[in-house]
């Protein structure tokens, strides 16, 4: 048994970005953070006054007291130019990361434009200066200046550092310049918080080369400030047409660390992780083309819709991932192609692990913008049986279970299976219906692996939907207060 269990990935134990323009704002301010009655600009130290034609990418924090819009004009018209766009265009009060994307200049010609972000009637100006040029005062004329796709790999190594060390010798061996695609891999590794290190994977003809860029020391990686920084400074160096983001560490869903404690779900630094709320602030809203999750159980429906707005899909497992991780060395190119090859990820996971000495192991690929209608479905069956109330009659040792950590105070069980025993017929249809559109591939092994239960033999897979679920318990008060803190108890049961 120990051998299984300390080597899975559960729970057991674009410098910020650099914004290259000039921030002017309407009152005249001109301390280091930009300040009206109702908008607040941040981060104006780190910004310098000018863009060069192969800056792509850069960002400000922008925190409002009531709702806020953003409008983008050409400098001498009121046009909005086609070269450059943001994230949000408007939002409720609140603080935000505002990610500012440009088109790469050949036009041989400078551009301008003005940012104004209007707020309870104050406003703010942005003026935007785009160079014709690059750094190095030559024309941009190729298309081969940026990369296609920059994928960071993020790394809170804890116990598992001999297995990451494995796998990411196995991205470096299949890092060759075809399977990179004219992309950038990237990986913050982070074994404590007081030995960190930034290195680029940078192509090869055989395999690639592993080039450092920094080392950090006093930097907790399971910090959401930590993470922002290192998101911020790979899209600085890194500039590229698209992102994508692998988290590699311990997981645990939206379970908590500590019953006693707070909700914890990624990461394990010191014996802490990194909360579900505090892993969905710290990633930016609708940014990345993936996110995929190599650590055990992420992939329930509480963390995946907690994560619908960072990216258009999201690769994860609802059990336990064994210590091996995935299996890079194949899958590493399916990431960097034009298009990710959702499907054949799910593919080679699957056959990877059916032939492992432990086979055991289930992966599902979410489109996130079908999860709205999954929502909508599940609070109409929940409501109609008599809202939380009806999970507490569930026959719980009927249910398939897909995690069960040690430690933890309750099963995770598959979501299809719990919401057909309360569904109708006609419900059923509608939740499957939405759940195909939503779920676009998945797989799992004959038996799975759960901590604590099922020993070396693990337990049978008698039905798998491709995300577990947590239906309240009556006697989990405590747990149960928590969980109502989550978007997704919010979504179904409110």
């Amino acid at each position: 048994m120990k051998n299984i269990r300390k080597f899975n990935r559960c729970l057991l134990k674009k410098h910020i970005w650099f914004l290259s323009f000039l921030f002017l704002l309407s009152t005249g301010c001109t301390h280091e953070n930009e300040v009206n009655n109702n908008i607040t600009i941040s981060d104006i130290h780190q910004l310098n006054s000018e863009l060069f034609a192969n800056e792509r990418a850069g960002a400000f924090a922008l925190t409002t007291k009531a709702p806020w819009t953003i409008n983008i004009s050409e400098e001498s018209n009121n046009n909005k130019p086609d070269w450059i766009d943001v994230n949000l265009y408007d939002g409720e009060a609140g603080t935000f990361t505002i990610f500012v994307s440009f088109n790469k200049n050949y036009t041989r010609e400078r551009r301008n434009a003005i940012i104004t972000i209007s707020c309870a009637g104050e406003k703010v100006e942005i003026p935007i200066i785009q160079l014709a040029t690059k750094a190095d005062g030559k024309i941009l004329e190729s298309e081969n200046d940026f990369a296609s796709r920059t994928i960071l790999l993020y790394v809170i190594a804890s116990n598992l550092d001999p297995y990451i060390t494995k796998n990411v010798e196995d991205m470096i061996s299949s890092a060759t310049f075809q399977n990179l695609d004219n992309g950038k891999l990237v990986v913050f590794y982070s074994k404590n918080k007081n030995e960190a290190e930034l290195f680029e994977i940078k192509p090869g003809m055989e395999k690639g080369i592993r080039e450092n860029v920094r080392n950090y020391t006093g930097k907790s990686a399971i910090s959401p400030q930590t993470m922002k920084e290192i998101l911020n400074e790979v899209v600085s160096l890194y500039p590229a047409d698209s992102y994508g983001m692998i988290l590699s560490s311990h997981g645990s869903a939206w379970m908590p660390n500590d019953f006693r404690d707070m909700l914890r779900s990624f990461g394990e630094e010191d014996r802490k992780s990194m909360e579900i709320g505090e892993l969905a602030g710290a990633l930016p809203n609708h940014f990345f083309n993936f996110l995929l999750f190599d650590a055990c159980s992420m992939g329930s429906i509480e963390v995946i819709y907690e994560l619908r707005n960072t990216a258009d899909y999201i690769i994860s497992s609802a059990s336990e991932i064994m210590g091996s991780g995935f299996p890079y060395k194949a899958v590493l190119p399916y990431l960097f192609q034009p298009t990710v090859d959702l499907k054949k990820i799910v593919d080679d996971f699957h056959n990877y692990y059916s032939h492992y000495v432990h086979p055991f192991g289930n992966l599902s690929v979410v489109e996130t913008s079908k999860l709205e209608r999954v929502a909508q479905t599940t609070k109409e069956i929940i409501s109609s049986a008599g809202s939380e109330q009806a999970m507490y009659n569930l026959p719980f040792s009927d249910l398939q279970i897909l995690t069960y950590l040690s430690r933890s105070p309750s099963e995770l069980f598959d979501f299809g299976n719990v919401m057909e025993h309360l569904a109708t017929p006609v419900q059923k249809s509608e939740l499957q219906s939405a759940l195909d559109k939503a779920i676009i591939y998945k797989s799992t092994t004959e038996r799975i692996y759960c901590q604590a239960t099922g020993g070396n033999e693990g337990i049978p897979v008698k039905t798998y939907s491709g995300l577990s679920v947590y239906p309240p318990r009556k006697e989990l008060t405590e747990l149960n207060n928590w969980y109502r803190q989550l978007d997704w108890y919010k979504a179904v049961y409110e």
